[in-house]
């Protein structure tokens, strides 16, 4: 805009001095203001209608939970998705297994914290017809350290891989020695006479605990998904292994948290979302070193994946679901809050050892996870 207008006042300068006839002088001076002043009425309407048009941001309000707090309130997020998608999140942390009626038409999405809070959220309002953009999943995984590590190794538990990670490669031979109720003395830590213990979040409350002890269940079920047929029969050995699971806390994100700040003998191994360390590792750095040197992750073979859809309700909401699968913003969820995307392989991140593609199951079946937490509620 400068640029033009310096042509124009650079040619009625040139008509000044060239031209004698002052007449034909006015003349051409008003004319050229004139044309000034059309060209810039014209591009300030254009840009008044670049504003208010289909390209203006539009403002998104969604209901999210826990787990989803950190990404909206990080700058670059947020950033990406006005730049890049013209979008503007006005987000509230809640639970949304409490949104009413009337609470959801104010929303244009709701992002809960797995796919058993999604799939009951569809069958309590029947009447909304939800989009599901499945875009986003997480993987349960033991976590651990150097010498409880040593010794699982010992007994054909786990085993070390090429790149330097870990793999649980025997699952029910852990799960015999929790049932068994063995100590690590037995096993060879002189110095540690507790029992062989395992740590998961409460199936009772917790989505990931559910999951998890579903994932246990798989080792009996020859690394199979349970099939209700499968439950039922697996069910009372699964209830006789929950009452010697080492209970202690209601989320991962405590269970993990706890895992790191009080060490080995107070959390000898844990079985918590990935995300968790992969968030903690970069939210803050002080941790960074004693997970490259102390932590050892041990990926089941196989996994479970966790889906966590983003049920939009709105052109709007569908408008956030669609920019949620743009790649910036996949390699952005990954790489800082380890949530693996639906589309590919998710790359390796500086400083931890973790697999591209682990071998996956997919989730339980909600009626089989209905009747696990209904049975380990009765337990307590």
């Amino acid at each position: 805009m400068s640029r033009i207008l310096l042509l124009v006042f650079l040619a009625l300068f040139l008509i000044v001095v060239s031209f004698r006839n002052w007449k034909m002088l006015i003349a051409a001076v008003i004319a050229a203001t004139a044309a000034t002043l059309f060209f810039l009425y014209g591009t300030v309407h254009q840009l008044g209608e670049e504003q208010t048009g289909d390209d203006a941001p539009v403002s998104v309000r969604i209901l999210y939970e826990n787990d989803k707090k950190d990404i909206f309130l990080d700058p670059e997020f947020r950033e990406l998705l006005k730049r890049r998608h013209g979008i503007i999140v006005i987000g509230e942390k809640g639970d949304t297994a409490d949104v009413s009626a009337e609470g959801l038409t104010e929303l244009d999405g709701l992002w809960p914290d797995g796919y058993l809070a999604a799939q009951r959220l569809a069958k309590r309002f029947t009447e909304t017809e939800f989009g599901e953009a499945d875009t986003f999943y997480t993987i349960p995984a033991f976590y651990s350290w150097p010498e409880i590590t040593a010794v699982l190794k010992q007994e054909g538990v786990v085993k070390e891989t090429e790149t330097g990670g870990w793999v649980m490669t025997d699952l029910p031979r852990l799960l015999d020695l929790v049932a068994e109720q063995r100590t690590w003395s037995s096993l060879g830590l002189r110095q540690q006479e507790g029992a062989v213990s395992l740590h998961l979040p409460d199936p009772a409350v917790s989505g990931t605990g559910l999951v998890g002890l579903g994932l246990l269940g798989t080792a009996w079920n020859d690394g199979h998904s349970l099939s209700p047929d499968r439950m039922a029969a697996l069910l009372p050995r699964l209830k006789d292994l929950y009452g010697k699971l080492a209970i202690t806390e209601l989320s991962g994100e405590t269970l993990f948290s706890r895992y790191i700040k009080q060490g080995v003998w107070a959390f000898p191994l844990i079985l918590a979302e990935e995300k968790r360390m992969i968030a903690l590792y970069q939210r803050f750095p002080v941790y960074q070193e004693k997970i490259q040197e102390d932590v050892r992750v041990l990926y089941p073979e196989p996994t479970i994946r966790i889906p966590h859809p983003f049920l939009w309700c709105t052109p709007n909401g569908e408008r956030l679901a669609k920019a949620l699968l743009s790649p910036e913003i996949q390699a952005l969820l990954w790489a800082r809050y380890g949530f693996r995307s639906t589309e590919e392989a998710s790359p390796s991140l500086p400083g931890l050892r973790i697999p591209e593609q682990p071998d996956m199951l997919p989730p339980p079946p909600v009626p089989v996870l209905k009747e696990l937490r209904n049975a380990v509620a009765a337990e307590q």
